[in-house]
């Protein structure tokens, strides 16, 4: 299987999560191993995904959300 460009970056996230079965994994990799221009992308990707693991999930967003949720649904259940 040989990929293009598009087909290549189109592919670089669940690449990234080893998501791809195997033909489309190999694929992926042996294009990024000939192509500078789709690396450049994959190592933009690893980058943004390194920054992304390494952050602190912040505290209270998700309960603040589901707080409002709540009262929400509970608003629109009373006005019914």
């Amino acid at each position: 299987m040989t990929l293009t460009c598009r087909e290549t970056v189109a592919r670089l996230w669940a690449f990234h999560d080893d998501a791809l079965l195997a033909d489309q994994q190999s694929a992926v990799a042996a294009h990024l191993g000939g192509c500078a221009e789709c690396r450049s992308h994959f190592d933009h990707a690893a980058e943004f995904l390194s920054v992304l693991r390494g952050a602190e999930a912040p505290t209270g967003s998700l309960t603040t959300l589901e707080e409002r949720v709540a009262l929400s649904l509970a608003t629109v259940s009373a006005g019914e």
